[in-house]
């Protein structure tokens, strides 16, 4: 079995030890999914007076509400016309649509802004989610906080946001949450979420946090977001919020323009967050590229979010195959502005191809932010460090550069004596390896005291051009032979 193969068989469920922690420690894990109690048919359009069999199906929502109890499966018909008005699951129902010809998808909306979180629909503790078209929704199209065991899967969710400006920090296709609660067991698959172009860039598609003293494990995966004006994915933690997701397979196409991160993970305050990407791909090449300097493919930030809530957030990122096509930003940035925190990225088997970053058209670092709040650098108790290994940086340039500093395929900015930067012979134990091809400019640029590590990698088969403005910056010996010629044609 090939490793991809064994990822995907073992994240079905979270195995981490952190996990396993918190399920056997929660109430909510002894929780069961009961077997039906009854089968619910619903059907938009049906005859007035329905009795909820396949038969004589409800005709709305609120009718399934009314009649339903908690274990009870509801099938929702194909019909031509929506279910509108939203609907909100009690514990251990399954919700799923029943497709029509051409497998077209049963739809429910909800245009109204007065039911819960003016979202389609609202999850509960051992629920089941799966087979719908969402559209429509004025705020969120599947919500839920701190619940727990949840599946999402097979959804087609579209038109979300409708309410616009009117919902304070915007909306979600799928927004989940744990809010000084636990959302344990969370399992995201092979759903698809598309929003029109005329969308507001506070619209995500993919929304999971854990804030103030809020405890979230979720699987991610198999999941296509695309024409987001807002971020792709965003996955964080706020507080002291702990987090851990297995984030597998997923893909994120034309997000932006704007301020929108195909994959956005974020550790605020004293938060705690681990994630595990693997396979992700993303395409942006059909995003208008000009000033899109925060438009990152993936953007791993430990910040200040919540006042009173310290500034030692913790962050464990790896990442590994993914491929990050035509980035307006960086293709992989990394950033810190607490003067505590703890950031670790470790980047291997990957392809970074024609980005045009603000710090680093490949990958950009910034090991504390000057300006950014009131936690001005240098930060002597923060660390952070960034591993690289097998990976392609190629054709990509910087624009609209964050500190008028040369371009660079790779920028390293703004450090302190603890952080490491490891791309091959540092002290993560990077092996190198590294391609950097075709890149407009210099392959490497050390800023603001930075220490980088950088041997054993290939820039063609001669030494790199860089720069170094203060600090160290150690490229020898280079590769003179490609270490993956099978992959020159990229």
């Amino acid at each position: 079995m090939t490793d991809s193969g064994q990822r995907k068989i073992t994240a079905a469920i979270v195995v981490s030890g952190l996990i396993g922690f918190l399920a056997a420690c929660s109430d909510s894990s002894d929780m069961i999914y009961p077997e039906p109690d009854q089968n619910i048919f619903v059907l938009a359009g049906a005859d007035v007076g329905g009795s909820g069999t396949e038969q004589s199906p409800y005709q709305s929502l609120a009718e399934v509400e009314a009649n339903t109890v908690e274990g009870d499966s509801i099938v929702v018909l194909y019909s031509d016309v929506a279910l509108d008005g939203g609907i909100e699951l009690k514990a251990g129902q399954h919700l799923s649509g029943r497709a029509g010809l051409n497998s077209v998808k049963p739809r429910i909306s909800n245009t109204s802004s007065d039911f819960n979180e003016a979202s389609a629909v609202v999850a509960a503790d051992n629920t089941v989610i799966e087979n719908l078209h969402i559209t429509n929704a004025y705020r969120h199209g599947i919500y839920f906080v701190n619940n727990s065991h949840i599946t999402v899967r097979g959804n087609l969710i579209e038109n979300i946001n409708m309410g616009g400006s009117e919902n304070v920090g915007g909306g979600s296709g799928i927004h989940g949450g744990a809010k000084d609660g636990d959302a344990l067991d969370i399992l995201i698959e092979n759903n698809e979420v598309r929003v029109p172009s005329h969308d507001l860039s506070s619209t995500r598609g993919v929304y999971l946090v854990a804030t103030v003293d809020g405890i979230l494990t979720a699987v991610v995966q198999g999941n296509s977001v695309s024409d987001v004006n807002g971020k792709g994915f965003q996955l964080g933690v706020s507080g002291n919020g702990k987090a851990e997701f297995d984030f597998i397979d997923n893909s994120a196409r034309a997000t932006g323009p704007g301020n929108a991160d195909s994959l956005y993970i974020v550790g605020g305050d004293s938060g705690v967050i681990t994630v595990d990407v693997f396979g992700f791909m993303v395409d942006n090449s059909a995003i208008e590229r000009s000033d899109q300097i925060r438009n990152m493919g993936i953007e791993v930030f430990a910040a200040p979010l919540i006042e009173g809530y310290g500034t030692a957030a913790q962050i464990d990122v790896t990442i590994d195959e993914a491929t990050l096509y035509d980035s307006p930003g960086d293709g992989i940035f990394v950033g810190n502005a607490l003067p505590e925190a703890t950031v670790s990225v470790s980047i291997r088997n990957s392809v970074i191809l024609r980005a045009a970053g603000r710090v680093g058209g490949g990958i950009g670092v910034l090991g504390a932010i000057p300006g950014y709040s009131s936690y001005e650098p240098p930060f002597p108790n923060a660390k952070v460090t960034v591993s690289v290994e097998s990976t392609d940086v190629i054709a990509t340039r910087v624009e609209n550069n964050a500190a008028g500093l040369p371009n660079s395929a790779v920028g390293v900015m703004f450090s302190n004596d603890q952080d490491v930067y490891d791309f091959g012979g540092g002290a993560t134990g990077s092996a190198g390896l590294n391609r950097f091809l075709e890149n407009t400019s210099d392959y490497f640029i050390a800023s603001g005291g930075v220490s980088v590590d950088a041997i054993e990698n290939y820039y063609g088969g001669g030494a790199p051009l860089t720069s170094v403005i203060t600090g160290t910056l150690n490229v020898e010996p280079f590769l003179e032979e490609d270490p993956r010629p099978e992959k020159s044609s990229m």
